[in-house]
């Protein structure tokens, strides 16, 4: 099964080269990443239920390698990291079936055969599900994240994407990446002067006086509304 996936990430590497934009000895040292990290990644998570990532690790050396190409370095994360990472949520399942008396031939042929059925359920029923899908990985936030969240979105992946094409596919990726740095530095500013300090901000908008109130019939509480 490794060879025969390697071999056809090779053939789609070289059909759709213009696309993925990764040379075949990149497929190769992202595949061999993977495998070499899987085991002990995978102790990490059997022990401490916490599995570190390898997306920095790939995003990093592939920078270094071959510096401005952002689809060469996305590809190579794809096949390095998540890999990995599908490899260990693998094992996790081989986990449950030890525990479960489940034979782990029995075990591997099925999740064999989910995963080429998963995959071409989803790509028959993207068009209905995408929206579903969308929200699947979305943090628990506040409302003013979400916001903030849903007009960035809007903006730059419709309509400048639509209007102003070229911008975006020179500078969208780049202004991605600024967002995410500029989060993890205000979010170290914000807690060595604010709240290393036991300083709390209440951010307007953020928080309403009716959000504690009872929406059940004939409840009576102070300050608030009595539905009937």
């Amino acid at each position: 099964m490794l060879l025969v996936t390697i071999g056809v990430s090779l053939v789609l590497r070289t059909i759709l080269n213009d696309q993925v934009q990764l040379q075949w000895w990149g497929l190769l040292v992202a595949s061999v990443i993977a495998l070499l990290f899987t085991f002990p990644i995978s102790i990490i998570t059997a022990t401490m239920n916490q599995t570190p990532g390898l997306n920095m690790i790939t995003e990093y050396l592939m920078g270094i390698v071959r510096p401005g190409k952002p689809l060469t370095n996305v590809c190579f994360k794809t096949y390095g990291y998540i890999s990995m990472g599908q490899a260990v949520s693998f094992l996790s399942d081989f986990k449950l079936g030890h525990y479960m008396k489940i034979p782990p031939r029995s075990m591997f042929l099925f999740q064999d055969l989910a995963g080429p059925k998963t995959m071409f359920g989803s790509l028959g029923n993207y068009s209905a599900l995408n929206w579903f899908f969308l929200g699947a990985m979305i943090p628990p936030a506040t409302t003013l994240n979400y916001n903030a969240w849903l007009v960035i979105g809007v903006i730059f992946n419709y309509y400048v994407f639509r209007y102003r094409k070229q911008w975006w596919q020179k500078y969208n990726y780049i202004l991605s990446a600024a967002m995410d740095a500029g989060v993890a530095i205000i979010g170290v500013i914000v807690y060595f002067t604010l709240s290393n300090n036991g300083i709390n901000l209440t951010w307007w908008g953020e928080y309403c006086d009716l959000a504690s109130c009872r929406t059940a019939k004939g409840i009576v509480v102070d300050s608030c509304p009595v539905h009937y």
